[in-house]
């Protein structure tokens, strides 16, 4: 059986078995289905969807009781005080950057102008001081010029006395020529013998020095 249309009238239908065998008989009982139509499958959620919009009486009755309630005024008056704050603190922000920020920049700019000023101060007084101690290297060898000019000093006796100057040199030429006699025939001097063992030493080192 089945709903011929959406108001719901009722049909029979006879399905016929493809197997010959099972044929009934008379006298047979014949199993019967019924189906459902869309009338009988809504009559099926009715009691769900009645179920559901109790459910959702409930909570909207709860909603309505919260948003009553004293907890809720307070929160919401909360979050609206928090919002303001946070639109006064968003206006104050954003005056500061139009005005204080432009500010800062330009402090930015003049202290990186005064260090680099600074810099440079410290560039020319470091090529100053050099020029001033070279200016003090050229006095001194000025003065010591002077003073090697001067006959009054002792180098200036040195250098300007030429007398002194070649009875000095006389004097060393004489010495060398001394040394160089004794080393090569020193037992012409007898008070001078300690050249000669030295001499032996010396040939006997060099002695040693080849049998190596």
């Amino acid at each position: 059986m089945y709903d011929e249309s959406i108001m719901g009238g009722k049909a029979l239908e006879l399905v016929y078995s493809d197997d010959i065998s099972a044929f009934h008989v008379t006298g047979d009982t014949l199993v019967s289905d019924k189906q459902l139509g869309l009338m009988g499958a809504l009559g099926g959620l009715v009691p769900k969807l009645e179920q559901t919009i109790a459910h959702a009486d409930s909570l909207i009755m709860s909603v309505n009781g919260l948003t009553r309630s004293n907890e809720m005024k307070n929160g919401l008056k909360s979050f609206e005080y928090t919002m303001a704050d946070l639109r006064q603190t968003s206006a104050k922000l954003k005056l500061m950057m139009n005005n204080q920020v432009p500010t800062i920049l330009d402090n930015v700019n003049q202290v990186t102008g005064d260090l680099r000023k600074v810099s440079d101060d410290l560039k020319q007084m470091a090529l100053l001081d050099m020029y001033n101690n070279l200016d003090k290297t050229i006095a001194n060898l000025q003065i010591f010029s002077d003073n090697l000019n001067k006959n009054d000093g002792t180098l200036g006796l040195l250098l300007n006395d030429k007398a002194l100057y070649n009875n000095l040199t006389e004097t060393a030429s004489s010495a060398n020529l001394l040394m160089v006699d004794l080393k090569q025939n020193p037992k012409r001097y007898v008070h001078f013998s300690l050249f000669g063992a030295k001499e032996k030493k010396d040939k006997k080192s060099a002695t040693k020095e080849a049998k190596k």
